[in-house]
């Protein structure tokens, strides 16, 4: 193995490379596949803890889809349960949500059909919605549709479906996005164990949930399985109305399903003949689509696209090494660390990354690069970048020949004051491999 000297590079830096031939295949499911060194027990449990990091982080790459739904009642005060809900769909300003029926009607008819929805990327600015008169009722699919007015802005509005069929994808890792008030990932993963009739559910095990969680995601690495609905006793086993059943019913409601890929369809952005990668490319994030602020679904540049991995990013165009950028914001009000990533792709093409300038406005930057071929790990840099006091620095790849089809650059930021603290990137190296 090649330990790579720290002189040049900042305090904890570490590097893993690539694997010695001698290999097996460790799979998650049918979508994720990782390199495990036979060899090496070191790296194989280094690799085996990155195939779970790896799924955990494409998995959390859904939750701008989600949004918390707070039923009111007629009197206008807050009702006691609440829930979560699923940005479906847009019909041009407004966005149309999913939630459980039973969150939003009530049998005793308390509630009001004017349920708050609060969006993870605005999560102190809650937005009035419409009940609207579509429902099924528990005994079926359980569903309800809510219309969030002129809130376009507040999404990605669009929401990547993925199916589940048993007993072909029995034993796929899933998580919940969604529990008790807030939007992360528990920390371990729960598997889909097959389906049940009379109502039509999934059925996963080991899902982490509690009261409140009626309308989570259900989330694979390849999207959105379906919509948390009900538990067992004891949350044994968790079941969920599949993304077929809702985009099934939402068209017999004629109601919009803008079900694609996030972060993977960019058709929606990128200009029409967009040519292959060049053999070398500054992405300089100068055709950002959106207004300064607005969230970043993906953005493609000379052949290469950039796309989110994990959390939500901005498009910056009042700021940048020269403006335009893409950066993220840990608020005032949100103590701690906030730790966000994009992923780099070239339309299935290998290329070779050589540097990215990054950014924080009061605090050291704290980063991961990882590269990775045919969806193993080929390099990872991990470092700290001292605080620049509000400037870019340019950090520096050791392995700026080494061929890739993904890269993922992981940054963070923190605050222990009450004042916001952004961090994002700018200026990607990149060349056609």
């Amino acid at each position: 193995m090649v330990v790579m000297s720290s002189e040049n590079w900042p305090s904890r830096v570490s590097v893993s490379l690539r694997a010695p031939n001698r290999t097996r295949r460790l799979c998650v499911g049918a979508a994720l596949c990782l390199t495990i060194c036979s060899a090496s027990p070191v790296l194989a449990q280094v690799t085996g803890d990155g195939v779970d990091r790896q799924a955990r982080a494409e998995a959390e790459r859904f939750a701008g889809s989600v949004v918390r739904v707070l039923p009111q009642q007629k009197d206008g005060t807050p009702a006691g349960d609440q829930g979560f809900g699923l940005i479906v769909g847009r019909r041009g300003p407004d966005l149309y949500v999913v939630t459980p029926s039973h969150v939003v009607f009530d049998r005793d008819q308390m509630l009001n059909d004017r349920p708050l929805v609060r969006f993870r990327v605005r999560p102190g600015d809650d937005v009035e919605a419409v009940r609207l008169p579509y429902s099924s009722p528990q005994t079926y699919d359980d569903l309800a549709v809510l219309m969030v007015r002129n809130a376009a802005d507040r999404s990605p509005t669009v929401l990547s479906g993925a199916s589940l069929q048993a007993p072909r994808d029995a034993g796929s890792w899933v998580w919940t996005i969604g529990r008790e008030t807030g939007w992360s990932l528990p920390g371990s993963h729960g598997s889909f164990s097959g389906t049940r009739d009379d109502p039509k559910r999934q059925v996963f095990n080991g899902l982490p949930t509690a009261p409140g969680s009626s309308g989570a995601a259900v989330v694979t690495v390849d999207g959105i399985v379906g919509m948390v609905v009900s538990n067992t006793s004891g949350a044994i086993d968790t079941f969920a109305v599949s993304i077929d059943e809702i985009k099934d019913r939402l068209r017999g409601w004629d109601l919009p399903t803008d079900l694609v890929e996030v972060g993977r369809d960019c058709d929606r952005v990128a200009p029409p003949g967009t040519a292959p990668p060049s053999e070398k490319k500054i992405i300089t994030f100068d055709g950002l689509p959106g207004p300064d602020g607005s969230l970043l679904n993906c953005y493609t540049e000379g052949g290469f696209t950039v796309a989110p991995a994990s959390g939500n990013w901005l498009v910056g165009k009042s700021f940048g090494h020269p403006l335009p950028y893409i950066y993220f914001t840990q608020r005032a009000t949100e103590y701690g660390t906030t730790t966000n990533s994009i992923a780099v792709t070239a339309s299935g093409h290998t290329f070779t990354f050589t540097s990215a300038d990054l950014y924080a406005s009061v605090t050291p930057i704290p980063y991961v690069i990882t590269g990775f071929l045919d969806r193993n790990p080929v390099f990872k840099v991990a470092g700290i970048v001292p605080n620049t006091f509000g400037n870019f620095a340019t950090v520096q790849n050791a392995y700026k020949d080494v061929a890739i089809d993904r890269l993922e650059i992981e940054i963070s930021t923190f605050t222990r004051y009450a004042v916001a603290s952004p961090a994002g990137i700018d200026n990607l190296v990149v060349s056609r491999k």
